[in-house]
């Protein structure tokens, strides 16, 4: 009786479908999605380049699936032999279907390994996903820059979408102070919460402090338990010591706050007002009041902190027009001061007290996690390590 019982629910257990499982895709300069489901499995990827982005899709067998490995059998294109009339006419050689097999390897709840000729790594994000929404905070005074044609935090928000992620920009006046902002970033996260979201914010720079200042707000404190978790990256936390810099001379503050106040309002393309807080806020001294005034409640908010600081010579001709006066910022912190930065905040000051996860990197400024400079971190490699590394706390 017993063994009957038992067969019946072998039957019925291999009778039944496996669950599908979804999976983002990260590699430094790839992006995608997977899904593996009753033997099948696909594979969605966006390539990152200077030049662009490129699709593909990949769609296969699955061979074998043990605790350790899965072995995917597919199909790609790929370039058949060259005849002598097609060379003879400079034709290209004609284009066949080869069949590939690839093993991933089990490792940290997911898999790793090479398929389709792309080194990969296949993370559970299912804590991202469903009825959770990215918001993208950015940093000081970039809306101008994407008014411009900057192509400003472009990638990274492609790259959270090629995983699979809903995610958007939240149009906050990068101008403004740090309470107009946080206010701003908290009636956002409201917004998402009426329909019925969960929200994970990703914040850059100043917009770190932003969204910092929101979630530490006690009038806030009922977001809380739908923010599922923040991901910053080079936050001005502690301050920035360029803004200190500039604090401590009434001519140079005199002059950036009327760039602040007059002339970027004329500038700018959309009706933006300037603030001088703008700057002003991020001394140290004034962040850190409002720190000890209102901590950052990281017990509540899981939150993983990407830093980054660089050195080294100056390029002749660097990729962004902002890789010259950071770099002078950062040889005369180094030189002043003996801290390693970004260019503009210290290595330090970018570090969230009680943070889940940190993630530090070298040779990256303050503005190549946005877009392509000479950093060999693209933004999407940039957003693809920290959010593999809040799928891994919130999974934990």
């Amino acid at each position: 009786m017993i063994r009957t019982a038992l067969l019946l629910t072998l039957a019925v257990a291999l009778a039944t479908p496996a669950l599908a499982e979804d999976f983002g895709v990260s590699a430094p300069e790839v992006a995608g999605r997977a899904s593996v489901d009753e033997g099948r499995f696909s594979l969605a990827l966006t390539t990152f380049s200077r030049s662009g982005q490129a699709q593909r899709v990949v769609k296969g067998e699955v061979v074998r699936r043990t605790p350790t490995a899965l072995t995917l059998r597919y199909e790609v294109e790929a370039a058949g032999e060259r005849g002598f009339i097609d060379a003879l006419l400079l034709r290209p050689a004609p284009v066949v279907r080869v069949t590939e097999t690839a093993t991933l390897r089990a490792r940290a709840g997911g898999w790793e390994g090479t398929v389709a000729g792309v080194a990969q790594r296949w993370v559970r994000q299912g804590a991202l996903e469903g009825d959770t929404v990215v918001l993208v905070v950015p940093g000081l005074s970039t809306n101008l820059w994407n008014q411009y044609g900057v192509p400003y935090l472009d990638e990274n928000l492609a790259a959270l979408r090629a995983r699979g992620l809903e995610a958007r920009r939240l149009a906050v006046n990068t101008e403004e102070s740090i309470a107009v902002n946080a206010a701003v970033i908290a009636r956002e996260v409201r917004t998402e919460v009426a329909r019925g979201k969960r929200v994970v914010l990703l914040a850059h720079s100043k917009g770190g402090a932003d969204t910092i200042t929101a979630l530490a707000d006690p009038t806030n404190r009922d977001l809380l338990p739908h923010v599922r978790g923040l991901m910053a990256i080079q936050p001005v936390y502690g301050g920035s010591p360029i803004a200190d810099l500039v604090g401590g001379s009434c001519a140079i503050q005199g002059t950036v706050d009327l760039f602040f106040e007059r002339a970027l309002p004329r500038i700018n393309r959309v009706d933006d007002v300037g603030s001088r807080d703008a700057v002003r806020d991020l001394r140290s001294e004034t962040r850190q009041a409002l720190l000890r005034r209102h901590p950052y409640p990281a017990a509540e908010v899981p939150t993983v902190v990407l830093r980054s600081s660089f050195s080294g010579r100056s390029t002749f001709k660097p990729r962004h027009v902002l890789r010259k006066p950071l770099f002078v910022f950062q040889k005369f912190l180094e030189k002043t001061q003996g801290v390693a930065s970004d260019g503009m905040v210290s290595l330090e000051w970018q570090r969230v007290p009680g943070a889940a996860a940190e993630i530090t990197l070298q040779d990256m400024d303050h503005f190549e996690p946005g877009f392509r400079g000479e950093s060999p971190h693209s933004p999407c490699k940039v957003t693809n390590l920290i959010v593999d590394r809040m799928a891994a706390v919130l999974a934990d």
